[in-house]
């Protein structure tokens, strides 16, 4: 069955359940780590959940300014504060009808925001191009998610993201 967009989503991918998500009131917030040990029982069995947080989103450019000032204080010497990415295999073995098995490992890359937003973009270029989808193309989360799985169904890709990093939420 096509997705919104038109991408082929795979039927394991559409019957997983939707990790739950909250959208706590002011007075919930006021405490966040309170309010995630709240909401911990029903979003653990999950692994995953959303919390919107009942505030306007800030725009991007405060939430990278954030982010920049937040890693200066981490490294103090450092007049360009930088971060470790970590790798991981996702997708299945070409031989066996079984996923790739390999641990999650720390980059060896470290990168500024502005070099990692670019480096991003250009990966999704890259992956769009090879499947033959317009970079123009509006996607959904399920179309991401279907091309992503479309593009590991042949051979493992190695995904690198930048969570886990000290300062973080994650």
């Amino acid at each position: 069955m096509p997705s919104s967009q038109g991408e082929p989503v795979p039927p394991w991918l559409k019957s997983l359940p939707l990790a739950p998500e909250f959208r706590p009131t002011a007075a919930e917030f006021a405490d966040p780590i309170a309010y995630l040990l709240k909401v911990e029982p029903v979003a653990a069995p999950f692994g995953i959940c959303k919390i919107v947080p009942p505030l306007p989103p800030p725009p991007k450019r405060t939430t990278l300014g954030n982010l920049s000032r937040s890693f200066a204080a981490l490294h103090p010497d450092d007049p360009t504060p930088t971060f470790p990415t970590r790798h991981q295999q996702l997708g299945l073995c070409p031989r066996r009808p079984r996923p790739a098995l390999k641990h999650v490992w720390l980059s060896s890359h470290r990168y500024t925001l502005p070099k990692f937003e670019a480096k991003a973009g250009a990966s999704r270029k890259a992956l769009l191009a090879r499947l033959n989808v317009p970079a123009s193309r509006q996607l959904s989360p399920l179309d991401v998610e279907a091309l992503f799985w479309r593009s590991s169904a042949d051979r493992p890709v190695v995904v690198e993201y930048a969570s886990d990093m000290p300062g973080s939420g994650f």
